[in-house]
């Protein structure tokens, strides 16, 4: 059946798939798309995805299957560095989270954001974790200190010339910062899986780590729990890591730290790692250093699928886990607005998926503008980008975006043992492709 433009194939097992067989189906697909193409038209994404299959169910399964251990550090009052959800005060506008976070009438109840997509071999996995406040320079100071830095970086001639100088700030509203865990299909579904990479975001940069060595790739060591990695949250700033286990913080609680075999188990850090390795630990150390901070502290907080509110429990904080696919996605899509600030014309983009006996075929996809920071007014304005405005630092020539629209092919470059390679999608549902069939736990 031709396609016309703005439609997407998919996967989905039912109602085609009974009625007609897998085969069958599949032609249909590829008939589809081969009209669409000698045509020339490039299908636009959807708005917004509904669960018509149970797919939702299988990524939230497979999301929190893996779900990190956040270590989340604490100096001074706690509040502001709660991990919570982008609309913790009921709405959705974003110039007004940096306010409302001082408001206790407002609890900020643990949740995290994630999206799943997966090739034949693996699942990606992303992970974001949001604070209303980024704050690394003081809750006042930091905002009025970001203002003025800005401004006269974008003022000067020279410094207008450097690509990071609209990211000379020390605060701004809203904050979200995540990871990237790639985990190995194994044959008795979730229960044999096993998670084989990690790479976290601080302060503009991808840290790579693995819980094992890896030859051709220069990584730190990622400990695990049950396959979960864990994660240190710098306080503050919210740079991410993993948790070193070989540095305890100052007023960390003895239950917090992993096993002693991980602490064995933790490689020397050396060659590029090596040279990277700690960026959290020292912009945190010269935070505390500037504005004569007390010691450090931690809370863990592990996946139960209920958002606790941190108030309101000692000890472990339980979190629960929130689609990007249905609450930060769909909002993007519709531009500017009171959640985004800013938009970024993501362009046309392929995506490789599985051809009809023939090899992968490319999909062209029209991603256009869409929103790429959130709406922010406190400190530097609309500074906090959401996981498809991530970027590295040291990598501006890639694609915008392509670490969370295209993990497979980052994951193959950062780390070409995983055997990721080739990055051919069975299950990316931002771009309408689901998965065949139902998920096997």
């Amino acid at each position: 059946m031709p396609m016309t433009a703005g439609q997407l194939p998919t996967t989905r097992p039912h109602p085609w798939r009974s009625r007609l067989g897998l085969a069958a189906w599949l032609g249909v697909v590829l008939l589809g798309w081969g009209a669409l193409l000698t045509a020339q038209a490039v299908p636009e994404l959807p708005v917004a995805l509904t669960p018509e299959t149970g797919w939702q169910a299988d990524d939230r399964a497979i999301a929190a299957r893996f779900a990190p251990v956040f270590l989340q550090g604490f100096v001074g009052a706690e509040r502001f560095d709660y991990i919570t959800a982008f609309d913790f005060d009921g709405d959705w506008v974003g110039d007004n989270n940096w306010q409302n976070a001082a408001d206790i009438r407002y609890p900020l109840k643990a949740t995290v954001y994630y999206a799943v997509s997966e090739t034949a071999t693996h699942y990606f996995i992303h992970y974001a974790v949001f604070h209303p406040r980024d704050y690394k320079g003081g809750a006042l100071t930091g905002a009025l200190l970001s203002q003025a830095v800005r401004s006269g970086a974008q003022a000067s001639e020279r410094l207008r010339e450097v690509p990071l100088a609209n990211d000379l700030v020390l605060a701004h509203e809203n904050d979200l910062e995540g990871c990237l865990v790639v985990v190995r299909k194994g044959p008795a579904g979730l229960a044999s899986a096993a998670t084989v990479f990690v790479e976290t975001l601080a302060h503009n940069r991808y840290l790579p780590y693995a819980p094992r060595p890896l030859v051709q790739s220069d990584v730190g060591f990622v400990a695990l729990e049950d396959e979960r990695p864990v994660l240190y949250i710098e306080p503050k700033g919210h740079g991410i890591e993993a948790y070193d286990p070989l540095r305890p913080l100052q007023g960390a609680s003895p239950e917090a730290a992993p096993a002693d075999d991980a602490r064995a188990a933790a490689p020397a850090r050396t060659g590029f790692f090596g040279r990277i390795a700690g960026l959290v630990t020292g912009v945190d150390r010269a935070r505390r250093r500037v504005n004569g901070e007390g010691a450090e502290f931690l809370r863990r907080y592990h996946y139960t699928g209920e958002a606790d509110d941190p108030d309101q429990v000692t000890g472990d904080i339980g979190y629960d886990l929130a689609p990007i696919v249905s609450t930060l996605w769909p909002r993007a899509r519709a531009g500017v607005n009171e959640t985004y600030g800013d938009v970024t014309d993501f362009g046309l983009r392929t995506l490789l998926v599985p051809g009809h006996g023939e090899g992968p075929i490319a999909l062209p996809l029209a991603i256009g503008p869409i929103g790429a920071s959130f709406r922010g007014v406190e400190g530097a304005v609309n500074m906090a980008r959401p996981p498809w405005g991530w970027f590295d630092m040291t990598e501006r020539d890639r694609p915008a975006g392509e670490w969370f629209l295209d993990p497979a092919s980052v994951a193959a470059r950062h780390a070409p043992e995983l055997g990721a390679d080739p990055p051919v999608y069975v299950h990316q549902p931002l771009f309408g492709v689901i998965r065949l069939a139902a998920l096997h736990p």
